[in-house]
């Protein structure tokens, strides 16, 4: 069943905004635009796609599959984000830094359109949207970075909570039960969160108890985004 067949009983209760995907952002023809000018590559579980330090001469689109992000500093590694299909990732050195900043990996199998920044670049000059999409990406993820620093004092709870509604806006699909989303693990989504896994493994004890969410193999399924928007102390 998919999200148009749902009866109104059975849609999740609350609703789910969020920032749009940079694929989303484009017209179709735009889209095919960057198909052409791309090629296809895929990668198998836990096979590196970039590298911290590397040179940034491509970025990709997801295809399928997720990837995790890794940073490295003085205190070892850290995983900053995960990215899902319709995802964009690399764009940051493409765009202007140069060099990659972070190592991305597969956490599953993964399917990309790999395409090569000299090759954007002509593109983007022909068709401006294009560019504004990936400018629109890059601000999104610098607003959320910026929540995240905001919220470090927040009781970790309600971080983690914030942390969940936030994923689910950007990468949850709906179905039968509600509105389904892939953490990967409680590790890292608690990395990514800035709180630990206990916090999470709390936070999702709590909810499942209450009836807002259910949770498989790192998935969950939201039943009630009101509810969880709630412990999340977000009125917006």
């Amino acid at each position: 069943m998919n999200a148009g067949q749902n009866s109104s009983d059975d849609r999740p209760r609350g609703s789910v905004g969020g920032r749009r995907k940079f694929w989303a952002r484009l017209e179709p023809e735009l889209q095919w635009i960057l198909v052409q000018a791309g090629s296809r590559r895929f990668y198998g579980e836990g096979e590196v796609l970039m590298r911290d330090g590397d040179q940034g001469t491509w970025f990709a689109v997801l295809t399928f599959g997720i990837v995790k992000v890794v940073g490295h500093g003085a205190n070892g590694t850290t995983v900053i984000a995960h990215r899902y299909k319709d995802d964009v990732i690399g764009e940051l050195a493409v765009a202007g830094s140069k060099v990659r900043m972070a190592t991305v990996s597969a956490i599953t199998k993964v399917g990309t359109l790999r395409i090569e920044a000299d090759r954007l670049r002509r593109i983007g000059e022909q068709h401006p949207p294009i560019l504004w999409a990936m400018l629109a990406v890059l601000a999104d993820r610098a607003t959320e970075s910026d929540e995240y620093r905001i919220e470090a004092d927040t009781a970790p709870l309600v971080r983690a909570a914030r942390a969940l509604v936030r994923r689910l806006e950007r990468d949850g699909h709906p179905t039968a039960a509600g509105m389904t989303v892939d953490i990967c693990s409680q590790e890292e989504f608690g990395a990514i969160a800035g709180t630990s896994r206990a916090t999470v493994g709390r936070l999702l004890q709590s909810l499942r108890v209450n009836g807002v969410l259910t949770t498989s193999r790192g998935q969950i399924t939201v039943h009630d985004v009101a509810a969880l928007r709630h412990a999340a102390e977000l009125t917006r």
